[in-house]
């Protein structure tokens, strides 16, 4: 596993550690935040994970992003050497790359809101867009949720919005400013307000596999991804099936 920045600026860097969430039979992108890993595989043209569905051919990103504490949605951005343009999950997306000897600078519009993401050789610093608002949503429905989420009165019904959350107006800051010998990226991020610590890990094979500007762009789609809802330790396992339900309780008979 190698650096985020030092793949951008083109350099080399040291192999995962322990505790990595990046496995050696597929390379994947890790993002840990509190406590919970969202990982990307790459088998090109397929990029895909727990959160993401995603097809990568041609210089043109499509798929879909499932939410966890936003609505999920398609995307298709067209990308470029000095750029990205096209709709991202919850809104329009224009993006310019400028690019100079030690930094990869991500800025412009994500979401239908502002992005500014400042790649370094040690760091990573910005904020952009994790949930939009209704002005910004292709589907105005979306800002009711699913119908069989409303009472008769239509009024979400208690617990909806941690089944089918609504769009608003949110964004994450990221400081990943400690470069760990393993090559990863450490330090914090706050998304709707809520501090976490935060680690993201990017495989070698990812320069092999995408170009700089497919890179910027996978990485902005994950990171404004949502946290999941659940996760595992050490990053999901992906041969291993959900635990089976638990056994019905035993029916007791009245005598009569």
């Amino acid at each position: 596993m190698v650096s985020v920045a030092a793949l951008l600026a083109g350099t080399s860097g040291a192999c995962s550690g322990t505790g990595s969430s990046v496995r050696e039979d597929t390379p994947q992108i890790g993002l840990y935040r509190g406590g919970r890993w969202s990982v990307l595989s790459l088998k090109p043209p397929h990029l895909t994970g727990p959160q993401f569905n995603m097809l990568l051919k041609d210089g043109v990103l499509t798929g879909t992003i499932s939410g966890g504490t936003a609505p999920g949605g398609a995307l298709r951005i067209s990308i470029a050497d000095d750029g990205a343009d096209g709709h991202g999950p919850l809104g329009p997306v224009s993006m310019d790359f400028i690019t100079t000897q030690d930094s990869t600078v991500a800025q412009g519009l994500w979401n239908g809101h502002r992005v500014h993401l400042v790649f370094r050789r040690d760091s990573i610093e910005g904020t952009v867009a994790d949930n939009s608002d209704v002005f910004t949503r292709t589907d105005r429905d979306a800002t009711r949720g699913m119908p069989g989420l409303r009472n008769r009165a239509g009024q979400r019904v208690p617990g909806a919005d941690s089944i089918d959350p609504l769009p608003r107006n949110s964004s994450c800051e990221y400081f990943l400013t400690t470069l760990e010998p393993s090559g990863a990226l450490t330090g914090g991020s706050i998304c709707s307000g809520m501090p976490q610590p935060t680690k993201l890990e990017v495989p070698k094979m990812a320069q092999a596999y995408l170009t700089r500007p497919e890179l910027v762009t996978v990485l902005v789609a994950m990171i404004s991804a949502p946290p999941p809802s659940t996760a595992e330790e050490n990053g999901p396992r992906f041969e291993t099936g959900p635990p089976p339900p638990p056994e019905p309780p035993p029916i007791i008979l009245r005598r009569k």
